[in-house]
């Protein structure tokens, strides 16, 4: 099988990555093309591109913001290709471009709720999600509160019973926030109402 060809990547600022290389230095049999490997460190699945003998450049477009991409270059022969260049490239951070997702209340106390949610879709990421802000209300108010937490979940404490609050998140990365999301309405449980107990002593009733 062919040795490995040479490979450089130089990333621009418009979310590609122009891709050259070079032959083999040693080849055995005939070059018939190079295969490209390359992903997002993120995700499992491995795009595939085949090029011609002739080819020695490629650019990579839609790359993800904030993210490290892993290239793997082999030249073929008729035996197959053969031992794969590895180069690895990250690019530049920025705020988040979009929202956390699939925001909602999952406990709720006279003075408590809990909210969960998951990370903007990796595209919107733009880096590495460094924590997240919860803006809450009373829909009542016009004074917002916030929370500042790392986890995909957080707990709100001090609220009033039976009241309507209004909860949007956001997510930072090292560049600063993204947006917010869109927002979710949640009513703490009432207080309950005083009981009287009913006791029985000495064949009475006594309240």
């Amino acid at each position: 099988v062919p040795g490995k060809p040479t490979m450089m990547i130089s990333t621009t600022s418009m979310n590609t990555a122009l891709i050259n290389w070079l032959p083999p230095k040693e080849m055995v049999g005939e070059l018939l093309g190079y295969m490209l490997r390359y992903k997002c460190a993120d995700e499992e699945k491995m795009i595939v591109i085949q090029f011609g003998k002739d080819d020695d450049h490629y650019t990579v477009t839609k790359l993800y913001k904030g993210a490290t991409y892993i290239f793997k270059l082999s030249a073929k022969n008729r035996a197959g290709p053969g031992e794969e260049f590895e180069k690895e490239i990250s690019t530049p951070e920025e705020p988040p471009s979009g929202f956390p997702q699939n925001l909602e209340v999952v406990g709720l106390t006279t003075s408590t709720t809990k909210v969960t949610w998951n990370p903007p879709l990796l595209a919107e990421r733009n880096g590495k999600i460094t924590n997240y802000t919860v803006v809450y209300r009373d829909i009542n108010s016009q004074q917002n509160l916030t929370n500042v937490t790392k986890e995909q979940s957080i707990t709100l404490t001090n609220l009033k019973s039976d009241t309507t609050y209004d909860i949007k998140v956001r997510a930072h990365t090292s560049k600063g926030a993204g947006p917010l999301s869109p927002s979710i309405q949640s009513r703490t449980m009432p207080m309950e109402q005083g009981r009287h107990l009913l006791l029985w002593s000495d064949s009475k009733f006594l309240w």
